[in-house]
């Protein structure tokens, strides 16, 4: 699951993947792992892990159990952003 209403454009991309990098995280975006996407989190935007990472490495980061990096290119172009926000889906 990733936080927040999509879509993402590279630059809002790139800015979190800075961020992640300076606190010693990988060049990438945070996600959450969750068993289901509940009522409340359909403002969210979710993806089957399997899918994801069909087109993206996905790391299990942090310290909190179900925080995991989605990896982007350095620098994120558009076709990293266009693939990012068709995996990440709104769920309906």
């Amino acid at each position: 699951m990733r936080f927040g209403e999509g879509p993402e454009t590279v630059s809002l991309l790139a800015a979190d993947a800075a961020r992640a990098e300076k606190a010693s995280f990988p060049h990438g975006v945070s996600t959450k792992r969750v068993d289901r996407v509940s009522g409340t989190d359909k403002a969210n935007r979710s993806a089957p892990i399997g899918e994801v990472e069909k087109h993206f490495n996905v790391e299990k980061t942090g310290t909190k159990p179900n925080h995991y990096t989605v990896h982007l290119p350095k620098p994120v172009t558009q076709e990293a952003a266009d693939k990012f926000n068709h995996v990440f889906k709104p769920k309906e």
